[in-house]
């Protein structure tokens, strides 16, 4: 899946969508880019057990379908 911008919610700049479930990760930031945002929600991801490539453009699944 992909990284999407949350327009939405001032609390949540990006979500990280798992590409096999659909589980979301998003992150509140102080960031004005988007790289930045990016860089931040995926370092915090990882530490969790999110894996996949550090691209936002995926694939990225969640630590449960990591264990699956």
């Amino acid at each position: 899946m992909t990284a999407q911008p949350k327009n939405r919610d001032p609390h949540s700049r990006l979500a990280l969508i798992c590409d096999r479930c659909g589980t979301t990760r998003g992150t509140s930031n102080e960031y004005l880019t988007f790289r930045g945002a990016w860089l931040q929600l995926w370092q915090l991801a990882t530490n969790e057990g999110w894996q996949g490539t550090d691209q936002p453009t995926g694939p990225h699944r969640c630590p449960t379908c990591v264990s699956r």
